[in-house]
C-alpha cells in the first residue's frame, strides 16, 4: 500500500508492505516486508512542472518534473487523479513557487502557450530540446518503457557516400507514417495482412505485428545499463538472449 501526502511545504510518498511479482507492469520482482517503509518526500518548491500521463492505455496518470531535471511517475488506478491535480495548481502561487502552469494540462494548449515551435524557429533551443519536449507532451517519459522518447529518421538515402542536405530527394516523407515509407512490395505486405485476416481469429485485425518501441527494445537498446540489464534477463528467461541472435 502506499500513501501520496501533500503537506505545506512538502510532497511525501509512503510506501508499506509490498509484494510485486514479473507482470505487465514489472518486469522484476521485489518485496518490501510488512513491517518496514519507505518514506520519500522533496520540497513543493522543486516542482516546475506536472504533466498527465497514460499508463497501460488508461489516462490515470501524471509526472511531476523537478527544477534539477529528475521527475517522479504517479499513478491513480482508483482515481484520485484529477483531485491531486487541482491541488498542486491551488498550491502554486505559494508552496509550488516554481511550478510552470498553462492554464490547462491539455498538451495541445501546452504547446500553444508555451510557444515551443517558435523559440526552435528562433534558435532559442536545440533540436535535442525541442524533440525531447515534443515527446514529453506526446505522453512519453524515461519513466515508462512502454512509451519511451522516440526520435524520427529523416534521411531516406542511407548508401550513398555523400549527402547534398540542401537537396529534397535525400529526405524521408514526414507526411507518411513509417509504415507507410519503402517499396511498393513491402507495403503491399502490410494490406494484404490486414485483408488476408482469418474471422476466427480473437485478436483483431491488424497492418503491423510490432512497434517501433516497445519494451523489449528498449531493453535490448540499454542492456549494458543498470537497472535495464537485470530487465532484459528476466524478460530472455534468465539469460542474456539466444546467442545465435
Amino acid at each position: 500500500m502506499f500513501y501520496i501526502i501533500v503537506s505545506k511545504d512538502f510532497h511525501r510518498f509512503i510506501l508499506e508492505g509490498l509484494d510485486q511479482q514479473e507482470s505487465h507492469i514489472a518486469f522484476m520482482k521485489h518485496s518490501l516486508p510488512s513491517n518496514r517503509k519507505i518514506i520519500k518526500e522533496w520540497p513543493l518548491g522543486w516542482i516546475r512542472e506536472v504533466q498527465k500521463r497514460r499508463y497501460i492505455y488508461k489516462r490515470t496518470s501524471f509526472e511531476i518534473f523537478f527544477i534539477d531535471g529528475s521527475s517522479l511517475f504517479f499513478n491513480f488506478p482508483n482515481g484520485g487523479l484529477e483531485e491531486a491535480l487541482q491541488l498542486l495548481v491551488k498550491m502554486r502561487k505559494i508552496e509550488c513557487y516554481n511550478m510552470i502552469y498553462y492554464g490547462s494540462f491539455e498538451p495541445k494548449k501546452i504547446l500553444e502557450k508555451s510557444f515551443l515551435t517558435k523559440k526552435w524557429m528562433n534558435y532559442e533551443i536545440s533540436n535535442f530540446e525541442y524533440l525531447m519536449q515534443l515527446n514529453t507532451l506526446a505522453g512519453r517519459s524515461y519513466r515508462d518503457m512502454t512509451q519511451y522518447p522516440v526520435f524520427p529518421w529523416i534521411f531516406c538515402d542511407f548508401s550513398s557516400t555523400a549527402i547534398d542536405v540542401n537537396d529534397p530527394q535525400y529526405y524521408r516523407d514526414l507526411s507518411k507514417t513509417m509504415g507507410a515509407m519503402g517499396s511498393k512490395e513491402r507495403i503491399q505486405t502490410f494490406l494484404d495482412r490486414y485483408q488476408n485476416y482469418d474471422p476466427f481469429n480473437p485478436v483483431p485485425q491488424f497492418h503491423f505485428g510490432s512497434h517501433y518501441s516497445s519494451p523489449a527494445i528498449i531493453l535490448q537498446y540499454l542492456i549494458r545499463l543498470a537497472p535495464y540489464t537485470q530487465g532484459a534477463i528476466q524478460l530472455q528467461s534468465g539469460k542474456f538472449d539466444l546467442p545465435d541472435r
